[in-house]
């Protein structure tokens, strides 16, 4: 369930509700609100916005202090139909809104803020794909853009290679045509292999199984996959040809 959609049931819960507390219940009122109390309920739950209340009660159940559960006992005697109950639901249910709402807004400026450090080629490939929702169309657009930019920098060299096989040739640690770095200490010899073979894996695991079967993968997985290719983007461009 989206963040949307889970809104959308609080809000209906609150509405169905203030129905009930403004004696404006319909038959359907009751048969709506205990449907959607086990998902409201565990909602809330999770968000830590559902509280117990600790209420005396009448002398005819003995007049002590219990703890009850509002949501639990709307329709409870004698508790559920006290304002004093409802209200207390309803502003738990305001809180619970609130607190999605806000989560929303963290979550839209997180994935802004990611694309604001991806490199201008991979927005440019991906970045309409992606808020399109056709998540593993734009991981597959980034790695393939990553396979021409290091094809076009080797220019006539190496041009019936592609993927992984191009990767292990353009950065090999031996005999390099794409150098990041001078390989003269055993440090930049270990960045050169390192990246050699971050370039192959990316093309192995990552582009080729997306270009070659029908696969499904989450925004967050799309995200994580993008960020690594932003990064060898970002990397490709140090290269001395």
């Amino acid at each position: 369930m989206t963040k949307e959609e889970k809104i959308k049931k609080v809000k209906e819960f609150r509405r169905l509700l203030k129905q009930l507390q403004d004696g404006k219940a319909t038959e359907k009122t009751r048969e709506k609100i205990s449907q959607l109390i086990p998902v409201v309920s565990l909602l809330m739950e999770e968000l830590k916005t559902l509280k117990t209340m600790t209420l005396g009660a009448p002398p005819m159940f003995g007049g002590q202090q219990i703890l009850i559960n509002p949501i639990e006992n709307i329709f409870q005697v004698p508790y559920g139909l006290s304002y004093e109950v409802r209200n207390a639901l309803i502003d738990m249910l305001n809180k619970t809104i609130g607190v999605l709402q806000s989560k929303e807004e963290i979550s839209k400026s997180v994935k802004d803020n990611i694309w604001s450090i991806m490199h201008p080629e991979i927005i440019r490939v991906a970045q309409q794909r992606f808020e399109s929702e056709q998540y593993a169309d734009a991981v597959e657009a980034a790695f393939k853009e990553i396979n021409l930019q290091v094809k076009t920098k080797c220019k006539d060299r190496h041009q019936n290679k592609d993927g992984k096989g191009l990767m292990m040739m353009a950065f090999s640690a031996n005999n390099p045509v794409l150098k990041f770095a001078p390989s003269s200490s055993f440090s930049e010899y270990d960045i050169q292999e390192g990246y050699m073979h971050m370039f192959a894996g990316a093309m192995q695991g990552i582009r080729n199984p997306k270009a070659h079967a029908n696969e499904m993968i989450t925004k967050e997985d799309a995200l994580r996959k993008l960020a690594f290719a932003s990064m060898l983007m970002y990397k490709l461009d140090t290269v001395v040809e």
